[in-house]
C-alpha cells in the first residue's frame, strides 16, 4: 500500500456556493458604485467638469447652471 493523496470523487456538481458568491459580488459592486456616485466630492467634480465642457463650447449660461 502506498501512502499518497486521495482524490475525492464527487458525482454531483454543486453550483449553489458559486452562485451565492457571484451574486454577492455583483451586489457589492452595484452598491459600491452607487455609494461612490453619491459622494459630495464626486458630485462637485462632475459639475465642475460639465461647467468646463460648456465653457469650452462657449455655452456660458449652461456652464453657470451646471
Amino acid at each position: 500500500m502506498s501512502r499518497g493523496f486521495r482524490i475525492k470523487k464527487t458525482s454531483k456538481v454543486n453550483y449553489t456556493k458559486g452562485l451565492i458568491i457571484g451574486l454577492a459580488t455583483v451586489i457589492t459592486i452595484v452598491v459600491g458604485y452607487n455609494i461612490y456616485n453619491r459622494l459630495p466630492i464626486v458630485k462637485v467634480n462632475k459639475a465642475i467638469a460639465a461647467g468646463n465642457m460648456y465653457s469650452e463650447i462657449s455655452d456660458y449660461e449652461a456652464a453657470i447652471s451646471s
